[in-house]
């Protein structure tokens, strides 16, 4: 009887596996120009970025941002929603994690819509596990009163007790702080872990 012995994967041998995941990963949304031009410096940039499962280094999401630092803030904040995105978060900050975003591309006001749809296309054809819900693009579409309708809720919400006020007024302060230099890593490792514990008035501090 011929005998088969199985080899146990090392640690090496693992690293090599993580290394292709990343690479055909990164093969999914690297060229993702489509026809037309690209970014016009007379206009302000769009970006395209992906939201990434530190786990595993898999692609997860891919949305566009006039500031992805600023949106990726907003996705960590968001507890309301029940999407299959935020349940995603919402799993990984039971294990202490959150996701890491990068910017696959920028480009122009004018057309961020091709570049987006085109990037969520390829990203599937590859076999990308998406959490995205549409084919990009202004889908679903959200019209302008109704974002700025969206925006005064939230605006609103901040301060709508005296306790939320005192909250905003502190990440206030604090924010100036961190821009300039003045929070050691001791409070940022607490602020963290304020953020794991109540996401949707610590959720931004998620990163630091």
């Amino acid at each position: 009887m011929k005998m088969t012995t199985k080899t146990k994967k090392t640690p090496k041998t693992a690293d090599k596996a993580k290394t292709h995941k990343v690479g055909a990963a990164k093969k999914a949304i690297g060229a993702i120009k489509p026809s037309g031009q690209g970014k016009d410096t007379k206009e302000k940039a769009v970006q395209i970025y992906c939201l990434i499962d530190t786990r595993n280094a898999a692609i997860r999401y891919i949305g566009k941002a006039n500031d992805a630092a600023a949106r990726f803030k907003s996705h960590m904040s968001e507890t309301r929603r029940k999407t299959p995105l935020y349940c995603w978060i919402a799993k990984l900050r039971t294990d202490g994690l959150v996701p890491a975003m990068r910017v696959m591309a920028e480009c122009a006001q004018s057309n961020w819509q091709e570049f987006e749809r085109a990037a969520i296309a390829r990203a599937r054809a590859e076999g990308v596990r998406l959490l995205n819900i549409a084919d990009g693009g202004d889908q679903p579409y959200c019209s302008i009163s109704v974002r700025a309708a969206n925006g005064k809720v939230t605006a609103q919400r901040r301060v709508e007790t005296p306790f939320k006020r005192r909250v905003y007024e502190a990440k206030h302060k604090l924010g100036i702080l961190l821009r300039q230099g003045y929070v050691g890593e001791s409070a940022r490792a607490k602020m963290r872990a304020a953020a794991i514990k109540r996401p949707d008035l610590f959720g931004a501090w998620a990163t630091l």
